[in-house]
Protein backbone atom coordinates (compact mmCIF):
# COMPACT_ATOMS: atom_id res chain seq x y z
CA UNK A 1 0.00 0.00 0.00
CA UNK A 2 0.94 3.33 -0.79
CA UNK A 3 1.15 6.24 1.94
CA UNK A 4 -2.01 7.97 0.94
CA UNK A 5 -3.88 4.41 0.80
CA UNK A 6 -2.45 4.30 4.81
CA UNK A 7 -3.78 7.75 5.56
CA UNK A 8 -7.19 6.69 4.25
CA UNK A 9 -7.80 3.54 6.01
CA UNK A 10 -6.31 5.19 9.23
CA UNK A 11 -9.36 7.81 8.79
CA UNK A 12 -11.66 5.48 8.14
CA UNK A 13 -10.84 3.46 11.40
CA UNK A 14 -11.00 6.56 13.33
CA UNK A 15 -14.16 7.72 12.05
CA UNK A 16 -15.33 4.08 12.65
CA UNK A 17 -13.91 4.25 16.07
CA UNK A 18 -15.92 8.22 16.93
CA UNK A 19 -18.96 6.29 15.87
CA UNK A 20 -19.00 3.85 17.41
CA UNK A 21 -18.26 5.68 20.64
CA UNK A 22 -21.24 7.62 19.91
CA UNK A 23 -23.97 4.85 18.98
CA UNK A 24 -22.42 3.56 22.55
CA UNK A 25 -23.42 6.42 24.36
CA UNK A 26 -26.51 7.14 22.55
CA UNK A 27 -28.08 3.93 21.81
CA UNK A 28 -31.18 3.12 23.22
CA UNK A 29 -31.05 -0.04 25.41
CA UNK A 30 -33.97 -2.46 23.79
CA UNK A 31 -33.54 -1.18 19.77
CA UNK A 32 -32.42 -4.37 18.66
CA UNK A 33 -32.20 -2.74 15.09
CA UNK A 34 -29.99 0.15 16.49
CA UNK A 35 -27.50 -2.54 18.02
CA UNK A 36 -27.51 -4.88 15.47
CA UNK A 37 -25.93 -2.42 13.42
CA UNK A 38 -23.81 -1.30 16.10
CA UNK A 39 -22.80 -4.60 16.38
CA UNK A 40 -21.95 -5.07 13.08
CA UNK A 41 -20.33 -1.64 12.92
CA UNK A 42 -18.08 -2.66 16.08
CA UNK A 43 -17.80 -6.27 14.16
CA UNK A 44 -16.30 -4.25 10.94
CA UNK A 45 -14.55 -2.33 13.19
CA UNK A 46 -12.57 -5.64 15.05
CA UNK A 47 -12.11 -6.26 11.45
CA UNK A 48 -10.47 -3.48 10.21
CA UNK A 49 -8.13 -3.44 13.39
CA UNK A 50 -6.87 -6.45 12.90
CA UNK A 51 -6.00 -5.32 9.35
CA UNK A 52 -4.87 -2.12 10.48
CA UNK A 53 -2.52 -4.30 12.94
CA UNK A 54 -2.09 -6.54 10.30
CA UNK A 55 -0.62 -3.64 8.02
CA UNK A 56 0.78 -1.45 10.82
CA UNK A 57 3.04 -4.88 11.58
CA UNK A 58 3.62 -4.78 8.16
CA UNK A 59 4.98 -1.58 8.18
CA UNK A 60 7.21 -2.09 11.16
CA UNK A 61 8.51 -5.09 8.89
CA UNK A 62 9.11 -2.80 6.02
CA UNK A 63 10.72 -0.45 8.33
CA UNK A 64 12.46 -2.95 9.99
CA UNK A 65 13.99 -4.16 6.68
CA UNK A 66 14.54 -0.70 5.18
CA UNK A 67 16.80 0.33 8.30
CA UNK A 68 18.80 -3.13 8.04
CA UNK A 69 18.94 -2.06 3.73
CA UNK A 70 19.98 0.85 4.94
CA UNK A 71 22.74 0.22 8.02
CA UNK A 72 23.81 -2.69 5.24
CA UNK A 73 23.68 0.58 2.61
CA UNK A 74 25.85 2.96 5.24
CA UNK A 75 28.42 -0.04 5.66
CA UNK A 76 29.33 -0.32 1.44
CA UNK A 77 28.80 3.44 1.52
CA UNK A 78 31.85 3.49 4.47
CA UNK A 79 33.66 0.98 2.63
CA UNK A 80 33.31 2.54 -0.86
CA UNK A 81 34.27 5.89 0.49
CA UNK A 82 37.38 3.96 2.48
CA UNK A 83 38.40 2.51 -0.71
CA UNK A 84 37.67 5.84 -3.07
CA UNK A 85 40.02 7.58 0.10
CA UNK A 86 42.06 4.79 -0.84
CA UNK A 87 42.16 5.33 -4.48
CA UNK A 88 42.52 8.97 -3.86
CA UNK A 89 45.12 8.70 -1.67
CA UNK A 90 46.99 5.98 -4.17
CA UNK A 91 46.12 8.71 -6.97
CA UNK A 92 47.84 11.24 -4.91
CA UNK A 93 50.95 8.99 -4.41
CA UNK A 94 50.90 8.46 -8.27
CA UNK A 95 50.13 11.77 -9.24
CA UNK A 96 53.24 12.63 -6.75
CA UNK A 97 55.57 9.82 -8.33
CA UNK A 98 54.49 10.60 -11.64
CA UNK A 99 55.80 14.28 -10.91
CA UNK A 100 58.95 13.10 -9.37
CA UNK A 101 59.37 10.76 -12.65
CA UNK A 102 59.15 13.51 -14.52
CA UNK A 103 61.53 15.45 -12.82
CA UNK A 104 63.95 12.22 -12.61
CA UNK A 105 63.11 11.52 -16.49
CA UNK A 106 64.47 15.55 -17.23
CA UNK A 107 67.41 15.26 -15.52
CA UNK A 108 68.31 11.46 -17.14
CA UNK A 109 67.58 13.63 -20.50
CA UNK A 110 69.74 16.56 -19.49
CA UNK A 111 72.37 13.48 -18.07
CA UNK A 112 72.00 11.78 -21.37
CA UNK A 113 72.55 14.78 -23.57
CA UNK A 114 75.58 15.91 -21.33
CA UNK A 115 77.36 12.56 -21.75
CA UNK A 116 76.60 12.20 -25.29
CA UNK A 117 78.52 15.44 -25.98
CA UNK A 118 81.21 13.93 -23.75
CA UNK A 119 81.42 10.66 -25.84
CA UNK A 120 81.23 12.70 -29.11
CA UNK A 121 84.15 14.95 -27.69
CA UNK A 122 86.33 11.88 -26.83
CA UNK A 123 85.26 10.58 -30.34
CA UNK A 124 86.68 13.82 -31.82
CA UNK A 125 89.58 13.34 -29.88
CA UNK A 126 89.73 9.45 -30.79
CA UNK A 127 89.63 10.04 -34.45
CA UNK A 128 92.35 13.26 -34.66
CA UNK A 129 94.41 10.42 -32.41
CA UNK A 130 94.02 8.31 -34.92
CA UNK A 131 94.54 10.94 -37.48
CA UNK A 132 98.27 11.26 -35.50
CA UNK A 133 98.77 7.96 -34.70
CA UNK A 134 98.15 7.89 -38.59
CA UNK A 135 100.56 11.04 -39.61
CA UNK A 136 103.01 9.65 -37.18
CA UNK A 137 102.88 5.80 -38.88
CA UNK A 138 103.14 7.52 -42.34
CA UNK A 139 106.08 10.22 -40.75
CA UNK A 140 107.95 6.96 -39.33
CA UNK A 141 107.64 4.87 -42.56
CA UNK A 142 109.03 7.99 -44.39
CA UNK A 143 112.17 8.71 -41.70
CA UNK A 144 112.59 4.31 -41.86
CA UNK A 145 112.83 4.96 -45.51
CA UNK A 146 115.19 8.15 -45.05
CA UNK A 147 117.18 6.07 -42.76
CA UNK A 148 117.83 3.16 -45.50
CA UNK A 149 118.78 5.50 -47.98
CA UNK A 150 121.26 7.15 -45.16
CA UNK A 151 121.99 3.73 -44.34
CA UNK A 152 123.01 3.18 -47.63
CA UNK A 153 124.73 6.42 -48.39
CA UNK A 154 126.69 5.72 -45.25
CA UNK A 155 127.73 2.73 -46.52
CA UNK A 156 128.53 3.82 -50.12
CA UNK A 157 130.43 6.41 -48.32
CA UNK A 158 132.17 4.07 -46.40
CA UNK A 159 133.04 1.56 -49.44
CA UNK A 160 134.23 4.83 -51.07
CA UNK A 161 136.45 5.99 -48.10
CA UNK A 162 137.62 1.98 -48.21
CA UNK A 163 138.46 2.35 -51.98
CA UNK A 164 139.82 5.69 -51.58
CA UNK A 165 142.02 4.68 -48.77
CA UNK A 166 143.21 1.85 -50.64
CA UNK A 167 143.17 3.70 -53.83
CA UNK A 168 145.49 6.47 -51.53
CA UNK A 169 147.90 3.89 -51.50
CA UNK A 170 147.33 2.76 -54.79
CA UNK A 171 150.05 2.79 -57.50
CA UNK A 172 149.83 5.61 -60.49
CA UNK A 173 152.95 4.07 -62.53
CA UNK A 174 155.51 1.73 -62.57
CA UNK A 175 157.80 3.93 -61.03
CA UNK A 176 155.27 4.19 -57.88
CA UNK A 177 155.02 0.39 -57.74
CA UNK A 178 159.05 0.41 -57.78
CA UNK A 179 159.36 2.97 -55.14
CA UNK A 180 156.74 0.62 -52.89
CA UNK A 181 160.14 -2.23 -53.11
CA UNK A 182 158.48 -4.28 -56.01
CA UNK A 183 161.47 -5.16 -58.45
CA UNK A 184 160.19 -8.20 -60.62
CA UNK A 185 159.07 -6.92 -64.01
CA UNK A 186 155.94 -8.21 -65.26
CA UNK A 187 152.26 -7.15 -65.97
CA UNK A 188 150.83 -5.09 -62.40
CA UNK A 189 147.49 -3.18 -62.37
CA UNK A 190 148.01 0.63 -61.92
CA UNK A 191 145.44 3.42 -61.11
CA UNK A 192 146.74 6.46 -63.34
CA UNK A 193 144.03 8.46 -62.25
CA UNK A 194 143.68 7.33 -58.59
CA UNK A 195 140.45 5.88 -58.76
CA UNK A 196 137.77 3.45 -59.40
CA UNK A 197 139.70 3.25 -63.14
CA UNK A 198 142.38 -0.02 -63.44
CA UNK A 199 144.60 -0.71 -65.56
CA UNK A 200 147.24 -3.69 -66.34
CA UNK A 201 150.88 -2.84 -67.77
CA UNK A 202 154.19 -4.70 -68.00
CA UNK A 203 156.41 -2.39 -66.02
CA UNK A 204 160.39 -2.74 -66.81
CA UNK A 205 161.92 -2.87 -62.91
CA UNK A 206 165.65 -3.46 -64.83
CA UNK A 207 166.41 -1.12 -67.50
CA UNK A 208 168.26 1.84 -67.44
CA UNK A 209 167.24 1.79 -63.15
CA UNK A 210 164.23 0.82 -63.87
CA UNK A 211 160.42 1.77 -63.01
CA UNK A 212 159.39 2.41 -66.85
CA UNK A 213 155.81 1.93 -67.70
CA UNK A 214 155.48 0.21 -70.89
CA UNK A 215 152.50 1.62 -72.89
CA UNK A 216 153.43 -0.06 -76.25
CA UNK A 217 154.67 -3.25 -76.74
CA UNK A 218 155.02 -5.13 -80.52
CA UNK A 219 156.87 -8.22 -80.88
CA UNK A 220 157.16 -10.91 -83.76
CA UNK A 221 154.26 -13.46 -82.89
CA UNK A 222 153.06 -16.49 -84.67
CA UNK A 223 149.16 -14.84 -84.42
CA UNK A 224 150.19 -10.97 -84.33
CA UNK A 225 147.61 -8.21 -83.16
CA UNK A 226 146.24 -6.66 -85.81
CA UNK A 227 147.12 -2.65 -85.40
CA UNK A 228 145.32 -1.80 -88.58
CA UNK A 229 142.60 -0.32 -86.77
CA UNK A 230 140.43 2.91 -86.56
CA UNK A 231 140.88 6.05 -83.89
CA UNK A 232 138.73 5.00 -81.39
CA UNK A 233 140.72 1.78 -80.58
CA UNK A 234 143.84 3.67 -80.44
CA UNK A 235 142.11 6.38 -78.08
CA UNK A 236 140.97 3.62 -75.82
CA UNK A 237 143.51 0.80 -76.14
CA UNK A 238 144.44 -2.32 -78.46
CA UNK A 239 145.20 -5.80 -77.40
CA UNK A 240 146.51 -6.76 -73.47
CA UNK A 241 149.68 -6.34 -71.31
CA UNK A 242 150.20 -9.84 -71.70
CA UNK A 243 151.50 -9.69 -75.32
CA UNK A 244 151.38 -7.13 -77.85
CA UNK A 245 149.50 -4.22 -76.46
CA UNK A 246 149.21 -0.90 -77.12
CA UNK A 247 148.04 1.43 -73.79
CA UNK A 248 145.80 4.28 -75.77
CA UNK A 249 146.11 7.69 -75.46
CA UNK A 250 143.42 8.52 -73.08
CA UNK A 251 145.88 6.60 -70.45
CA UNK A 252 148.89 8.03 -71.79
CA UNK A 253 147.25 11.61 -71.31
CA UNK A 254 146.60 10.58 -67.97
CA UNK A 255 150.19 9.04 -67.26
CA UNK A 256 151.71 12.31 -68.64
CA UNK A 257 149.45 15.43 -67.33
CA UNK A 258 150.42 14.87 -63.46
CA UNK A 259 153.88 15.36 -63.44
CA UNK A 260 156.92 15.07 -65.33
CA UNK A 261 157.44 12.08 -67.53
CA UNK A 262 160.14 10.96 -69.42
CA UNK A 263 160.14 8.55 -72.23
CA UNK A 264 162.26 5.47 -73.61
CA UNK A 265 162.03 3.79 -76.73
CA UNK A 266 163.56 0.84 -77.94
CA UNK A 267 163.59 -1.22 -81.30
CA UNK A 268 165.47 -3.99 -82.73
CA UNK A 269 165.68 -5.18 -86.05
CA UNK A 270 165.67 -8.80 -87.31
CA UNK A 271 169.26 -9.22 -86.60
CA UNK A 272 168.43 -8.23 -83.06
CA UNK A 273 170.28 -5.11 -83.49
CA UNK A 274 168.67 -2.78 -80.48
CA UNK A 275 168.72 0.85 -80.45
CA UNK A 276 167.33 3.31 -77.92
CA UNK A 277 165.95 7.06 -77.50
CA UNK A 278 165.24 9.00 -74.04
CA UNK A 279 163.76 11.94 -73.64
CA UNK A 280 163.55 13.85 -70.49
CA UNK A 281 160.27 15.06 -71.35
CA UNK A 282 157.07 13.74 -72.48
CA UNK A 283 153.28 14.79 -72.80
CA UNK A 284 150.26 13.85 -74.40
CA UNK A 285 147.26 16.50 -74.34
CA UNK A 286 143.52 15.21 -74.01
CA UNK A 287 140.91 14.82 -76.75
CA UNK A 288 139.51 18.58 -77.42
CA UNK A 289 143.07 19.00 -78.45
CA UNK A 290 143.10 15.53 -80.47
CA UNK A 291 145.61 14.50 -78.28
CA UNK A 292 148.71 15.95 -79.60
CA UNK A 293 152.05 15.15 -79.06
CA UNK A 294 152.70 18.53 -77.01
CA UNK A 295 156.39 18.42 -76.36
CA UNK A 296 159.08 15.83 -76.16
CA UNK A 297 162.86 16.86 -75.92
Amino acid sequence: MTKMEWSSVLLVFLSTIMCTTAFDSDCPIGDAEICSTVMSNQLNITEVRGEMDQVLADIKDELRKNREDMKELMVHLQRDTAQAALKFEELAKCQTQTSENVEVRSKLETKKKELMKETQKKLDARNQLQEEVESLKQRKAASLEKIQCLKGQIKSREELIANLSILAHAPLDCADLQLKGLKKSGVYTIHPMQNETKLQVVCDFETDGGGWTVFFNRAIQVNPVNFNLSWSDYKNGIGNASGEYWMGLDFLHLLTSYYPTSLRFEASDFKKVEKFAEYNTFRVDNEENNEKLCYIH
